[in-house]
């Protein structure tokens, strides 16, 4: 009796083993890029609905909260106050909530030119209690990207005599 058991694959499973594993590769290199594009768009989203929020809280309080976009190491950080005293940023601790990675880039459009958050330093804003227009700021726009450049732009208008914001994507 002969024993006709070959051990090992056959030329045509390893090519099906290979391509399905190119298949799978290829799928979560595009899952990869789609998480990123959540992200920046999950910056965006949480700055301009805690826009509407402060602009509520400052027509029902006494003193008008100031809201912080800050930057610490390589992460972003969003922290709004009544108390004027306390900018985040510069201690030793975040505080906060967390809006943004290494992967986005933060920036505002401050007297017609664009400045880039770096690690320290905080863009903040007011409104008016009175009217609900911005106040102390000269912000007119927040961008949300990728950190690479590439990708959908986030771009959250402000209009300083309305108080009113809202997110353009480019």
């Amino acid at each position: 009796m002969k024993n006709n058991r070959h051990k090992g694959f056959s030329m045509i499973e390893l090519i099906l083993v290979i391509g399905i594993m190119g298949i799978f590769t290829a799928l979560s290199s595009i899952g990869f890029g789609y998480l990123q594009s959540g992200n920046v768009k999950s910056a965006a989203r949480n700055i301009d609905a805690t826009l509407t929020k402060l602009k509520l809280d400052t027509m029902k309080q006494t003193n008008s909260p100031t809201m912080y976009i800050y930057k610490k190491g390589s992460d972003y950080y969003m922290y709004c106050t009544a108390n004027t005293f306390v900018v985040p940023g510069e201690g030793s601790a975040a505080v906060g909530q967390k809006i943004g990675n290494r992967n986005v880039t933060i920036s505002a459009q401050k007297g017609g030119s664009e400045k880039t958050l770096a690690s320290g330093e905080s863009f903040n804003i007011k409104f008016k209690k009175g009217s609900g227009a911005f106040s102390s700021t000269d912000i007119t726009h927040i961008y949300v990207k990728h950190s690479d450049g590439q990708g959908i732009i986030y771009d959250i208008e402000m209009v300083p005599e309305t108080g009113k914001h809202f997110i353009n994507v480019n």
